[in-house]
Formats: structure tokens, sequence, C-alpha cells
């Protein structure tokens, strides 16, 4: 049905494009045909999603979520934020940071690393973009992820600048598995968050970010839901 839809809005555009004479009755319909589509398009995307977040959550040790996000994560920062769809990454800068700052050194000891377990970089829109990805069972404290938050963002700072980029818009996230020490306290929560948004950062957990891209897709499957002409057709059928 997808492809049938492509091809009738391919044939309208090329029968537009050689008329004599174009008008917005033309053109209108056209367009929101076209934006139809492309929400019947996503609509699957979203459903393919979920079903991968449905998934991870039948994974109950946590050994076994950080291996999963080990592997996909850095390839789909849409867990991290839907708007990160697109990231892309830059080997070029990423080999720099390796090669030539300690902080991104993939052979550090572990206890260098704080129990590092991956760390990539990644650019949207301009937004240059650390992810870390912490060992599940590691307990780390809101001090710990602020020395390394700082380390990271000196060194990204310099080998952009470096590189000629200007107005430098740096983000940190750390992904960990388990409470930080002090999230334990009721006021804990509120007090890492403002400690590392001092500095452009904050703490993501593997429970949390799945819940909050459960959520998020579902609400636009639910909103997107009664716009769908094609899902109308098919239930017809």
């Amino acid at each position: 049905m997808l492809a049938f839809e492509r091809l009738r809005l391919r044939d309208e555009a090329h029968l537009l494009s050689h008329g004599t004479e174009l008008t917005a009755a033309h053109l209108l319909p056209l367009l929101s045909d076209m934006a139809l589509l492309e929400g019947s398009l996503y609509r699957e995307i979203v459903k393919v999603r979920l079903d991968v977040i449905r998934e991870f959550e039948n994974l109950v040790d946590l050994n076994e979520k950080e291996k999963v996000l080990q592997k996909h994560l850095f390839a789909n920062l849409w867990l991290l934020d839907p708007g990160w769809e697109r990231a892309a990454g830059s080997e070029r800068i990423e080999q720099i940071l390796k090669k030539d700052y300690k902080e991104f050194n993939p052979k550090l000891s572990d206890k260098e690393s704080k129990g590092r377990i991956d760390i990539r970089y990644r650019t949207n829109a301009g937004e240059h973009i650390i992810v870390e990805l912490k060992r599940a069972k590691r307990k780390l404290g809101v001090g710990d992820l602020i020395e390394q938050g700082n380390k990271y963002r000196s060194a990204l700072h310099k080998c952009l600048t470096s590189q000629g980029v200007k107005n430098l818009h740096i983000t940190i996230i750390f992904v960990v598995g388990t409470e930080l020490k002090e999230e334990g306290d009721p006021e804990g929560h509120e007090m890492v968050k403002k400690s590392l948004d001092a500095f452009g950062a904050r703490v993501e957990h593997y429970e949390a970010l799945i819940k909050r891209a459960q959520d998020q897709y579902g609400e636009f499957l639910q909103q997107s839901a009664k716009k769908d002409r094609i899902d109308e057709i098919l239930k017809q059928l």
C-alpha cells in the first residue's frame, strides 16, 4: 500500500513539473498527500522502534541490557532523544580525540575510566554530543561525573577550536545502569541535575531512557492514528 501511494505521488509530481501553469489549487493537495504519506512511513518506523523497546524491557539482567545498549545505543541516538534520530558521527574528529586526548583513549584502565564501557562523539544540527556508556553495575557519584565531564568538555573544545569550529554547543550524556550515590537521598535527583546542568551535562539511566522513549513514541502513535489515511484504507480491506 505504501509503495502504491509513493508511485501515485511521484506521478502527480511528474505531471505538475510538466504543466504549463502551476497554481495553489494544483500544489496544495499534492503537499497534503505528501505529508500524509510521510506520516504513514514514520508511523511504521515508530512501530518497529517500539517493538525493539519492548524486547529490551524483557531483559531482566542488567549485564544483558548493558550488552544491548553497547551494541545499539550509539547508532540509535533516538533512544536518548527522538530529535537525534539523524545525529551523525564524525570519524575524523573522533579519531583525533582518541589519538591526541587521553580522556578519550579507549585503552584506559578501569580505574582511569571510572567503569566506562565506551564513549562516542556525535553531531546534530550544530550540537556537539559526547555520550559515555557506563558499566551497568558500577556505582558512581556526581563528583565522578563532574570530574570526567569537565575533562571531556575541555578536550573536545580544544579539539574543535583547533579545527576552526566556532560557537560551540556541547552536550555530555552519561548513561548509567544504577542510581548515583547521591540519588538515594530525597533531594538527590534535583541536586545531581543542577550540578550537571552547570556544564551542559546530564545523566540517563538504562531503565528511564527506555521508558521515556516508549512513552514518547506511544503518544505519537496515538495522536497520529486518526490522521493516517493509509491505515484507514487497510482497515477496510
